[in-house]
C-alpha cells in the first residue's frame, strides 16, 4: 500500500506531455529569437510547445513586445482543441528541384495546401493532425508530416506517427537529420529538459519507404530500410550547450534478415567488427550505414547585443580502425545576431564536406527517403548522384516591424567536382493583417549548369 501510494505520488508530481510547434511553423522567426534570449536548451527540434511557453515567461520584462507576440500565440496552440495553420500557395517555377527542409516537396508542384490542428484530449494525452497536398511528377500527393499521437511526461514522452526529427544546433544546416525528406511512420521516446543541467535524450525508429536500390550478392533488390535515431544533450554554466546525434540506416528487402536486436547492439558500439567493411568480412555482412555527430553552442552577448555561435563536427563511418576517430567527416559553423538592431536580425552558416558523404555501397539512393536526403539539404542541388567534396554557404537577413517581415537569403554551392558554383538569391515578404498572414516568395537560382531557374509563389496562411 506504502509503494503503491509513492507511486501515485510520484506519477501525479510529473509535468505533462507536449505536442510539438512545426519546424516551418509561421512564428519561427520570433521563436528563434526567444530561444536565444531566454537560453533555452535547443539542440533538438521540433520544440515542445509547453516548453516554449515556459521560456517565454524568462524574456517577460527584458524583451516585453516579442513576449506578448509570442504568449498570444502559444496560449492559442495549447487549447484543448485548435488550428495551428492553414496555409495555400500557388508556385511557378520553370525548374525541378526539392525545396530545402519542406519534407520531399518539389519546385515543379503549381499548388501546396497544408492544415495542421492540435488535440489537447488530457494533460498526458494529445493528437497532432496534419494534411498536406501537392503535386509531385504531375501526380497529386497527400501527406501527413506531423500526424502523431503524444501520450506520457515531460520526462518520458511517446509519440507515435509521422513526426519530424531535427538533430542540431544550426537552424538551416543538420549534418545527420532534418526535415528535409518526407516523414515515414515513426515511434519515438524523448524528454524536455531535466535536472539543471537541461539533459535531453532522444531516440527513434522508423521503416522508411520503398527503394530499388538495395545491394545484396551483388544484386539490386527492392525494400524498406529501417532506421534509427538517437539524440543527448546537455548544457553547463546556463551559456554552452554540448550534443550528440546517430543514426543507422540498415536493412530494407533480402538484408533485412540480419536485424535482431544483437545485430543491432553489436553495430552501434562495435561498429568496425560488424559494421564497416574490412580484410575476412563481405559485403553481404556489412549491416548499414552510420552518421554521427557532436555539437556545441553558446549565446553570449558583445556590447549589448545577444549572439549564438555555434558548431557541429559529423562523420559518416569511422577512421583508423577504431570508433574513437571519424572518418568522412563535415563540419558547420554558424552565427546567429537575433537583435542587430531593434527590427533587424542576422544568420550565417557555413557547412563543409569531405567526399562519400550521403552515399553508400550498399544504397544506390544513399541516405535518402523518396530520394531526398534525410540529412543536409545540399544532396538536392547534386547535378548527379556523385560523392565530391562540397562546401555551402548561407547569409540571412530579417527585417520585422508590426505587419512586415521580409528575409533574404543568399546561398552558394560549391562541388570541388564541378568548376562552376551555384548562387541563389531568396526573397521572401510576409504581411499581416486581420490575422491572416500573405505571403510572397521569389527565388532566383543559377545552377552549376549555368541556367537560370526562377520560382514564384504566392499564398494565404490562416
Amino acid at each position: 500500500m506504502k509503494l503503491l501510494l509513492i507511486s501515485l505520488f510520484v506519477v501525479t508530481t510529473l509535468s505533462a506531455s507536449s505536442l510539438y510547434l512545426p519546424i516551418n511553423s509561421k512564428i519561427s522567426h520570433d521563436v528563434d529569437k526567444m530561444v536565444l534570449l531566454s537560453k533555452m536548451p535547443s539542440a533538438k527540434r521540433p520544440y515542445s510547445i509547453k516548453l516554449l511557453h515556459q521560456y517565454n515567461q524568462k524574456i517577460r520584462h527584458t524583451y516585453p513586445k516579442l513576449y506578448k507576440r509570442l504568449e498570444a500565440s502559444l496560449k492559442k496552440l495549447l487549447q484543448n482543441i485548435t488550428i495551428e495553420s492553414a496555409k495555400i500557395q500557388l508556385n511557378h517555377s520553370n525548374s525541378d528541384l526539392i525545396l530545402n527542409n519542406s519534407n520531399g516537396v518539389n519546385t515543379n508542384s503549381t499548388y501546396y495546401f497544408e492544415a495542421t490542428s492540435f488535440i489537447h484530449a488530457t494533460d498526458y494525452l494529445q493528437t497532432s493532425l496534419n494534411i498536406s497536398q501537392y503535386q509531385e511528377n504531375e501526380h497529386s500527393t497527400i501527406a501527413s508530416n506531423n500526424s502523431y499521437i503524444s501520450f506520457g511526461w515531460d520526462t518520458f514522452q511517446v509519440d507515435i506517427g509521422y513526426r519530424d526529427h531535427w538533430y542540431g544546433v544550426a537552424k538551416n544546416s543538420a549534418l545527420v537529420l532534418s526535415n528535409n525528406a518526407i516523414n515515414s511512420p515513426s515511434i519515438t521516446i524523448s524528454s524536455n529538459p531535466i535536472t539543471s543541467y537541461h539533459i535531453e535524450y532522444d531516440f527513434f525508429y522508423t521503416k522508411l519507404d520503398e527503394t530499388d536500390g538495395i545491394v545484396y550478392q551483388e544484386k539490386y533488390h527492392t525494400g524498406n530500410p529501417h532506421l534509427i535515431g538517437m539524440h543527448s544533450s546537455f548544457t553547463l554554466f546556463n551559456f554552452l550547450e554540448f550534443g550528440a546525434n546517430r543514426t543507422l540506416f540498415f536493412g530494407g528487402g533480402p538484408r533485412g534478415n540480419i536485424n535482431s536486436p544483437t545485430d543491432i547492439y553489436n553495430a552501434l558500439f562495435d561498429t568496425n567488427n560488424f559494421d564497416n567493411f574490412h580484410d575476412g568480412f563481405t559485403q553481404d555482412q556489412e549491416f548499414g550505414n552510420q552518421l554521427a555527430s557532436i555539437t556545441l553552442k553558446m549565446n553570449a552577448e558583445f556590447n549589448k547585443t545577444p549572439f549564438s555561435l555555434y558548431w557541429e563536427l559529423g562523420a559518416e563511418d569511422t577512421g583508423s580502425t577504431t570508433i574513437y576517430y571519424f572518418g568522412n567527416s563535415a563540419a558547420t559553423i554558424g552565427l546567429y545576431l537575433p537583435l542587430l538592431s531593434d527590427k533587424h536580425s542576422l544568420r550565417y552558416e557555413q557547412t563543409s564536406f569531405q567526399d562519400s558523404w550521403y552515399t553508400h555501397h550498399l544504397y544506390a539512393d544513399g541516405y535518402t527517403n523518396q530520394n531526398s536526403s534525410l540529412g543536409h539539404w545540399i544532396k538536392n542541388h547534386r547535378p548527379t548522384n556523385g560523392s565530391s567534396p562540397a562546401n555551402s554557404y548561407e547569409l540571412s537577413h530579417t527585417y520585422q516591424d508590426k505587419a512586415w517581415l521580409m528575409e533574404n537569403t543568399l546561398t552558394v554551392i560549391d562541388l570541388e567536382d564541378i568548376e562552376q558554383k551555384a548562387i541563389g538569391v531568396t526573397s521572401n515578404l510576409r504581411f499581416d493583417y486581420s490575422s491572416l498572414h500573405y505571403e510572397y516568395q521569389i527565388s532566383i537560382y543559377r545552377n552549376f549548369q549555368d541556367e537560370l531557374e526562377i520560382c514564384n509563389t504566392i499564398g494565404v496562411i490562416f
